[in-house]
């Protein structure tokens, strides 16, 4: 809610209420009244530019009556979640929690008031599906903007965001926009986001906080359920040999030692429950940051098998998803390097496979990820950064048994002189994540680096998943345990959905084809379902009944929504050839929550 006059003023106002009065409900309802504004009015409405009603997308449906006219809905409702910030927040600023933001933005819709991190990814794919290309850069400006002004991309677009960040997508944003339309982004755009991109890369790298260096298991181990890893910090050096070589892993961390300010009541309730409420506030913290707020992968369970949010132990987890963000990064960093060298080199873009092309800026491209030579020394650098964390993602999260990869698991019990490593699987119980198959989706697996293994891991991967029980009706279910959570089974999130998608599709063999055209299909079904039986598009769904809206977590199921229409507007267009929509019945009148 919006201040009428500076902050300053509205705290004396309110300390010179005497006590009883602060208790009184009328007292407080009026006082709101008086100093602030309702809630998101620091946002006004703002019809984009390059938005149009006819984009190609729907052209390229014509086949597909229903699906065209939901495409045709979905593109529509841009206009209703594209904003711009007030003018009076750049006069105002200290009035405002809202953070200045040069070009519009986006927001997911609901109680969402403002933009978020990794939302904005599966948002630029829409966006992009539907050749806004204009509004989509605007979007990854701003957030170019925030590492620029903070050292990093902030979970969302308000202040109290500014103690944690989220999932670091951005270099895939760039990417993306630089696929999208090369003759387009000039150089200039390019080198200064890559500027600011290795600004962001070196937050995600700070050493002892979101890095950790770990040393690889013995050669010889008895059981998957028992590995254990060593930190290489100074506390371990009683060790009788030093280990043969050292690996850099991420984890989410935050430093915050006060609730959340977004969700003060709900931290102070758990906080009182909890061991430690200090420690308590930095892994809720830090869940939130991992955008899996919250899971029973950062939750370990009681005796009795429960999960209670209070044991959130975030911090202690090195997250497969994280690392394989931070690999693509790496990667992307490369490829955007050695782009960029390719453009100011001129005609032919000074690359060997360019040599027979016409003589124009345009004819360059971004290199394949599957690239092993690079041109530019700072590709060079960030590829062979990716080639070690390639390595350390299958030496220490690689699990044979399951085909899957496995969150590290790092006991705060441990620390000090052991400071072991666990197998999460081992601690955590039988709790399987989806995020185990996203590297599929970073490609890790192309890495040259692990070319010796990686045929054997594409297909015990594919068995794996096949085998987890994520697959259900309605898609990929978040995790196999069911809680009160909102990203555990049985819900079924969007982003998730279309990196499992993504990831089969890399692995290029046809029954990872089929099964990525299956899930393709389930999914935009599931979303049809749900929009043509309440007009509503949710933030998440129930993987296990196709077109039920998602459950659980702090707030009630939101509806808009920003990402969920991103990657639906994107499936369209990369799959809408395939997936023609039988729609002989008319579509049930009962909300599918209530079926």
């Amino acid at each position: 809610m919006p201040m009428r006059v500076d902050p300053e003023v509205v705290l004396a106002r309110f300390q010179a209420l005497l006590p009883a009065l602060r208790r009184d409900t009328k007292v407080l309802r009026a006082f709101l009244t008086q100093y602030f504004t309702a809630p998101g009015s620091d946002l006004v409405e703002h019809v984009p530019p390059d938005h149009s009603e006819s984009p190609a997308l729907l052209l390229s449906l014509a086949d597909h009556a229903p699906y065209q006219r939901w495409a045709a809905e979905l593109n529509h409702f841009w206009k209703q979640l594209c904003r711009k910030v007030s003018d009076d927040v750049f006069l105002n600023p200290q009035r405002y929690s809202i953070l200045r933001r040069t070009h519009p933005v986006v927001i997911p819709g609901g109680r969402f008031r403002e933009s978020y991190y990794w939302d904005s990814y599966w948002i630029v794919l829409g966006l992009l599906a539907c050749d806004m290309k204009d509004t989509a850069r605007g979007l990854v400006q701003n957030l170019l903007d925030d590492v620029a002004n903070f050292g990093f991309v902030p979970n969302g677009g308000r202040i109290y965001y500014l103690n944690r960040s989220q999932p670091p997508l951005l270099s895939e944003m760039v990417l993306a926009l630089v696929e999208h339309d090369p003759s387009g982004i000039d150089e200039a755009f390019v080198s200064e986001a890559l500027a600011v991109l290795e600004g962001e890369y070196r937050f995600w790298m700070q050493d002892g906080e979101r890095a950790i260096t770990v040393s690889p298991p013995p050669p010889i181990r008895a059981s998957t359920q028992s590995q254990t890893w060593t930190s290489s910090s100074p506390s371990t050096s009683q060790q009788a040999e030093p280990p043969a070589q050292q690996h850099v892993l991420n984890r989410y961390w935050t430093a915050s030692i006060h609730p959340r300010p977004e969700s003060f009541k709900e931290d102070l309730h758990h906080a009182g429950l909890a061991d430690c409420a200090q420690g308590f506030y930095a892994n809720i913290a830090a869940g939130a940051e991992s955008g899996w707020d919250f899971s029973s992968r950062w939750i370990s369970p009681c005796d009795k098998g429960e999960y209670a949010l209070e044991r959130i132990t975030t911090t202690d987890i090195i997250p497969v998803d994280l690392n394989t963000f931070l690999y693509r990064m790496e990667r992307n960093m490369a490829r955007l390097h050695d782009y960029l060298l390719a453009r100011q080199m001129g005609p032919g873009c000074g690359t060997p496979e360019a040599k027979a092309e016409p003589p124009r800026e345009t004819s360059c491209k971004v290199p394949p990820d599957s690239r092993e030579s690079w041109v530019s020394p700072k590709a060079q650098k960030f590829a062979e950064a990716s080639a070690k964390r390639a390595l350390a993602i299958d030496q220490l999260m690689w699990d044979q048994e399951t085909g899957m990869w496995r969150d590290l698991w790092m006991p705060a019990s441990g620390r000090g002189a052991s400071n072991l490593f666990t197998a999460a699987h081992f601690a955590f119980g039988k709790v399987r994540p989806a995020s185990n198959f996203l590297p599929l989706w970073g490609r890790v697996l192309d890495n040259p680096t692990l070319c010796s293994v990686a045929s054997r891991r594409k297909l015990a991967a594919l068995d794996g998943l096949a085998r987890s029980g994520l697959i259900v009706a309605g898609g990929v279910r978040t995790t196999n345990v069911e809680t009160k959570e909102q990203w555990d089974c049985p819900n079924a999130w969007s982003p998730i959905v279309h990196m499992i998608i993504d990831g089969l599709e890399n692995l290029g063999a046809g029954d990872a084809d089929r099964l990525a055209r299956s899930l393709a299909k389930a999914w935009l079904e599931s979303n049809y379902l749900g929009w043509a039986s309440t007009g509503y598009m949710y933030e998440k769904y129930n993987g296990k009944v196709p077109g039920a809206r998602g459950e659980g977590g702090e707030y009630y199921p939101q509806v808009g929504f920003g990402w969920t229409n991103g990657v639906v507007l994107h499936l369209l267009k990369t799959y809408g050839q395939f997936l023609k929509h039988e729609a002989a019945a008319p579509p049930s009148t009962e909300s599918p929550a209530e079926q």
